[in-house]
């Protein structure tokens, strides 16, 4: 099988949704595919071509033409790509804009792999809604990362073709001895409060401040610290110094260092109002780190409330709070059955390996 795989978020770009790319891009590499890479790149000012393990990486600058990045995208694809056998949409409006397009002048087929916002804000877009629906509806295949989003997709389709494929965690996240030292070491520092992480790029529909709130009407705020890791708004941040929160915020650091962050927490909260299956969820549960998660999308695929994490009602501020006081109440034991679990069902169920076999069940023409 060759693939090109057209994308906005891969290398040097930051975030779940490049990490994910990267992820199973290698994955079907490794397998034997060729997968070429198409990046629609705000990240590069020049037109760069790389010859890469079991494919070939092309990346096209984009700015406010973007009709004349994907010309340009298409004269390359001719010109250096011309043995792809399928196209896969993965991540960002441009990819979707295009990939019909492309696929009807070369004459193959394309996938489409729904993640996010790909979906959650382009359904509701009066300008994006018609394409993104225009060109799921031609698509070979429809792949998605929550099994919500498959079945609203099918919905509208009225088929079912949109698949669910869980996100997948590789073996080498594993913890050195040198990060659990940290972790014990951060801990003890912390006394007696319990510590919550909240991380990745925590943009309104994380539902930060939401959480935040609820901790602060609870007065639950003595009662924890907080590690914040990723991007956060400025009104989040003005939140917390007004209210005296005891929190630490950690600037922007490569995956593996922040391994010994992770550890360093009790719990990790994903409160989101919406969303995809957060690369952060199985990092984190992975490591025996639970999650205190908003019941929707991949993380009620994942968690299985009070056996390997917790999970409130969405927009549901006492529920919240009333999970909250469970972290506080619960017992050494209780907790300890809470992290097994966590870790146990992440390696059982939502390994590399599973994921990289169902895309190669999806991708793979009989």
């Amino acid at each position: 099988m060759v693939i090109t795989w057209i994308t906005e978020n891969y290398y040097p770009n930051k975030g779940g949704m490049a990490q994910s790319c990267d992820r199973i891009v290698n994955g079907l590499r490794n397998f034997g595919w060729v997968v070429h890479i198409l990046h629609f790149s705000n990240r590069h000012a020049n037109i760069v071509i790389q010859k890469q393990f079991n494919g070939n990486y092309i990346a096209i600058p984009t700015s406010e033409n973007y009709p004349h990045a994907l010309q340009i995208g298409f004269q390359y694809l001719e010109k250096e790509l011309n043995n792809t056998q399928q196209f896969v949409a993965f991540g960002g409006f441009l990819p979707i804009l295009c990939v019909q397009t492309y696929a009807c002048w070369l004459n193959i087929p394309y996938s489409v792999c729904i993640r996010g916002n790909d979906f959650d804000v382009a359904i509701f877009h009066y300008q994006r809604k018609a394409i993104l629906l225009d060109t799921l509806k031609n698509a070979h295949s429809v792949i998605t990362n929550t099994t919500d989003k498959a079945l609203k997709i099918n919905q509208l389709l009225g088929n079912t073709k949109a698949k669910f494929i869980a996100n997948g965690i590789e073996k080498d996240w594993i913890a050195s001895d040198n990060d659990l030292q940290f972790a014990i070491q951060y801990r003890k520092k912390m006394e007696n409060k319990k510590i919550i992480g909240l991380f990745g790029q925590l943009k309104e529909k994380k539902g930060t401040l939401f959480f935040l709130e609820s901790v602060l009407q609870a007065r639950f705020i003595n009662h924890f610290h907080f590690i914040i890791a990723g991007e956060l708004e400025e009104s989040v941040i003005h939140f917390l110094e007004i209210h005296h929160f005891h929190y630490e915020k950690l600037e922007f650091i490569e995956r593996f260092q922040l391994l010994k962050y992770y550890l360093s927490c009790e719990w990790i909260a994903l409160p989101s109002f919406y969303d995809g299956m957060p690369n952060v969820l199985l990092e984190a549960m992975a490591l025996g780190i639970p999650v205190i998660a908003s019941f929707v999308d991949g993380m009620k695929d994942v968690i299985s409330h009070e056996n390997n994490g917790l999970l409130f009602k969405n927009h549901d501020s006492s529920d919240l709070i009333f999970n909250l006081q469970k972290i506080l109440d619960l017992s050494d034991d209780e907790y300890h059955k809470i992290q097994l679990n966590a870790q146990k069902s992440t390696h059982e169920k939502f390994s590399l390996e599973f994921e990289i076999q169902n895309f190669r069940k999806v991708l793979q023409f009989d």
